[in-house]
């Protein structure tokens, strides 16, 4: 008789006899997060905030160097400008391992193809395009010549001067030069394609690995010392080459690399680590794109790089001889994630020295601000006192009479209104709103969407809420309930979008928004304004060339004719800034020329992110190529999806006539020599 023996159908045998740890079982969906991978945090290479980072690679490798800038490690950065956005030098993105190669071998002058560049017409004008970095172009010789010889001086001093390097691998399918091999990293232009010479494959296993030992070893020639943390990029193939599902092309493309890059680690145990954010992004998170579905949520980004730290900081920390070094780093280290806002971050990272640190001063305090930080006060009254009993220290008694007064009763909280820190911008239309607002939305803070539409509207019903006195008597409801109760309902609409974005602060843009700040600014206390303004005669000319209509189909009124426009203009512009005299805004209301931000672009950013409380990131000025998502077409899409460009500066002294000045003139010239365009009426 044959039969079926499965002694162990629960599969435990392997797990008794191997002696398995319980993270090489693979997890079951409960257990399938970022806490499974920590049980097997195994890395030689220890980092801190002066190691010196240098990173190359895909769009990943951006999100990476991002990051780590904007939490202050230091960052080797040796060019800036075009194509420096993802990496340490102006090799800009670098998908696949081949053109990863190739700038090692440009760095030792190894590099010799047959295409020097390639010739395009650009307009009127012929650009030199460099056939090996993705597009970076120049105008003449003399400045190809000499921007290569810096860039190779560059590259090699960032290989050599880096304490750890971040290698991303993105793609395994590449287009060559059927003649010397060398890759591309893009499809050739149109322009200079030739099928006899430009072709595309799929790369194999073999190349890959012999392409990353490639640049181990100059990596090695040039910096002994130096380590080296690569991953595979989770952002999926944006289209395949080859008649083949985009989507099983993206598995098989992936799945080659993972193995390539798992065969370089395991060929250098003491230099080389891995890191899983392939992994985290693929299997522990649930939805991890954008609507795009290949671009990285922020807060999934965060949430990878906390993880990095744990396997390249925290765990390495603890191995340090002086106790008083990893004390003060735990403690400094959960100072700054509560000042971020992340609480429970800052819990575990205290937890880490709790048998350590029951005899530092410090370690109480900050113990205590978590627990209060959770409206957890007997938790922190309880520290508190455990402290006072340690030292009898000022700070202490004071912290201690503090909770006792005002948060004596758990239950008892003081509410505060929803919205938190909203950025709302507003401007007569065609001001550059749109512009303003893409670039914030390039910031991992803000997020923004669409023009919203409807908050004047919801403010209509507001103000019959605020002037109804009986009604409002009736309910028993002051004007701070109403205020409360619009904040929230206002917030809740953005909230779906905040949390698929990730970003902790919105930016409303809708131009109609600088006609309701008062309102805004009653209902949302902590809120921000930003008042775009532009000469008006721009703004004229821009709206004649506008089809708006109202909800019935007319015309707007103000983009009729001249007259319209210019009224139109003085009297949006004079409401923002009369307005902007209520004391309910003061401080808290920014105007903003689009003549700054168009010819002093990165001082006025900077200015305006110092206003609106948040870390410059320089990501602001490459903001049109962050991907937006699903957007519905806007009158200026178009344009925000470029470079900025002075194109549609004084556009009005290419159709104003003479008597199209006068008309201004009249209408708005007063307003205009207000603001600084003109000194007089003789223009």
């Amino acid at each position: 008789m044959v039969y079926l023996y499965n002694p162990d159908r629960k599969g435990l045998s392997e797990v008794k006899i191997l002696d398995l740890e319980p993270w090489r079982v693979y997890p079951k969906i409960s257990e399938s997060d970022i806490n499974f991978l920590e049980q097997s945090m195994e890395y030689n290479i220890c980092l801190d905030k002066s190691t010196k980072i240098a990173s190359i690679g895909s769009c990943f490798a951006r999100e990476l160097k991002n990051w780590l800038i904007r939490n202050d490690y230091t960052f080797i950065q040796k060019a800036d400008g075009p194509g420096t956005e993802a990496g340490s030098a102006r090799y800009d993105r670098v998908y696949n391992t081949f053109t990863m190669r190739q700038e090692f071998e440009r760095a030792f002058e190894e590099f010799s193809p047959q295409e020097k560049y390639w010739e395009l017409m650009e307009g009127n004008k012929y650009r030199l395009l460099d056939p090996y970095r993705r597009m970076i172009a120049w105008e003449n010789h003399e400045e190809m010549d000499k921007e290569l010889r810096e860039h190779r001086e560059n590259v090699y001093e960032v290989f050599s001067s880096c304490d750890v390097l971040i290698i991303t691998v993105g793609q395994s399918e590449i287009w060559y030069n059927r003649n010397d091999g060398y890759v591309y990293p893009m499809v050739p232009p149109t322009e200079v394609y030739n099928p006899d010479i430009h072709s595309f494959k799929q790369s194999t296993y073999e190349e890959n690995v012999e392409n990353l030992e490639k640049i181990y070893t100059l990596y090695k020639e040039c910096n002994p010392e130096g380590k080296i943390i690569i991953t595979v990029s989770p952002v999926p193939l944006r289209a395949t080459f080859h008649r083949q599902n985009s989507i099983v092309a993206n598995e098989s493309s992936k799945s080659m690399l993972r193995t390539a890059v798992e065969t370089f680690v395991k060929n250098h145990p003491g230099c080389v680590n891995y890191f899983p954010a392939y992994e985290i992004v693929t299997r522990l998170e649930e939805q991890p794109y954008e609507l795009d579905n290949r671009h990285i949520k922020k807060n999934v980004i965060d949430r990878v790089m906390k993880h990095f730290e744990k396997c390249f900081i925290y765990k390495n920390v603890a191995f340090e001889k002086e106790e008083d070094l990893k004390i003060n780093y735990f403690i400094n280290k959960s100072k700054s994630e509560l000042k971020n806002g992340n609480t429970e971050n800052a819990k575990k990272v205290l937890q880490r020295i709790e048998n350590l640190a029951q005899n530092n001063f410090e370690y109480y305090l900050v113990k205590a601000e978590i627990f209060t930080k959770n409206k957890e006060y007997s938790e922190a009254e309880s520290v508190l006192k455990k402290a006072s009993s340690l030292w009898n220290d000022s700070q202490l008694k004071s912290k201690l009479e503090h909770i006792r007064m005002n948060n004596w009763n758990d239950n008892v909280t003081t509410q505060k209104n929803q919205d938190e820190n909203i950025v709302f911008i507003g401007g007569a239309g065609r001001s550059g709103t749109t512009l303003l607002r893409v670039m914030l939305n390039a910031h991992h803070s803000f997020c923004s969407g669409p023009e919203f539409k409807l908050l004047n509207s919801i403010i209509s019903i507001y103000h019959q809420f605020v002037q109804m006195n009986n009604m409002r008597t009736a309910y028993s409801l002051t004007i701070e309930d109403v205020n409360k109760n619009f904040a929230s309902f206002i917030s809740g609409l953005f909230e779906n979008f905040k949390k698929m974005s990730g970003a902790p602060r919105i930016v409303e843009k809708t131009p109609h928004n600088v006609l309701i700040m008062k309102e805004l600014a009653a209902i949302f206390p902590n809120a921000k304004f930003l008042h775009v303004i532009r000469d008006g005669r721009d703004v004229a000319s821009s709206l004649l060339n506008m089809n708006w209509v109202s909800a019935n189909g007319e015309p707007l009124w103000y983009v009729q004719n001249l007259e319209n426009a210019s009224k139109y203009w003085s009297d949006v512009v004079r409401k923002g800034i009369e307005d902007g005299q209520n004391p309910i805004l003061k401080d808290r209301l920014m105007l903003v020329k689009y003549e700054d931000l168009i010819l002093s672009t990165e001082e006025t950013m900077k200015n305006i992110i110092e206003f609106l409380g948040e870390a410059w990131e320089s990501k602001v000025l490459d903001y049109h190529t962050v991907e937006r998502g699903f957007e519905p077409k806007e009158s200026s899409t178009d344009q925000v999806a470029n470079k900025i460009n002075t194109n549609a500066l004084h556009r009005w002294n290419r159709s104003f006539s003479e008597a199209d000045k006068d008309i201004f003139k009249k209408e708005a010239g007063d307003l205009l020599i207000k603001l600084g365009y003109e000194i007089d009426y003789s223009w």
